[in-house]
């Protein structure tokens, strides 16, 4: 929010008051701080100094408030992204996704005791681009809702194997990654 605020300041100066047209000699209007913060700045050095600015009062906030517990970090850091290990839930996160589940079952089975309307042909492309199924609301299909309850170790090994990366797509997207950076910075950099 920080970076965001000083941004838009910047952003708002520049279109509030703007520096008279070059080859006109037009008088500058403009406050003198404002002739100064906005001539003697340039947008990059700005920037930088954004950049620094938030990074600082990122490092500061991160100091200032309690780390989480390593049990509830499980699958959540880099570090710890192939852990089997159950991850105790973050404050009453538990307690909001039971309600929620309990929730959606209940929305389900009133669902199916009504009987549904046919699917408009709009609706089943919606449904196909948003990635639901064109049986009803979308709120899962049959099987989806009659998938065997897994134990929270059993959840934790699947997810744990959930982000295994083959080698070769591992690479291939890390290598055109690099690839954009790079055409990334080079425009950046002959454009600038």
């Amino acid at each position: 929010m920080t970076g965001l605020i000083l941004g838009l300041f910047r952003f708002v100066l520049e279109f509030s008051f703007p520096a008279p047209h070059c080859g006109f000699n037009e008088v500058d209007n403009r406050p003198e701080w404002i002739k100064r913060f906005l001539t003697d700045v340039h947008y990059l050095h700005y920037g930088i100094g954004l950049f620094v600015v938030t990074l600082i009062v990122t490092y500061g906030i991160s100091l200032l408030t309690p780390p989480i517990d390593p049990e509830k970090l499980h699958r959540l850091t880099f570090w710890t992204k192939q852990s089997p290990l159950v991850r105790e839930p973050i404050d009453d996160q538990q307690k909001i996704i039971n309600a929620q589940a309990q929730q959606n079952q209940d929305r389900i089975n009133q669902n199916k005791r009504q009987p549904q309307p046919p699917i408009m042909g709009w609706r089943k492309l919606l449904n196909c681009i948003c990635g639901l199924n064109n049986e009803g609301s979308g709120e899962g299909s049959e099987e989806e809702t009659n998938q065997p309850q897994l134990s929270p170790e059993e959840e934790a090994i699947a997810a744990a194997k959930f982000l295994d990366e083959n080698k070769f797509w591992k690479r291939f997207v890390n290598g055109n990654a690099i690839l954009l950076m790079t055409i990334g910075i080079f425009v950046w950099a002959y454009y600038a």
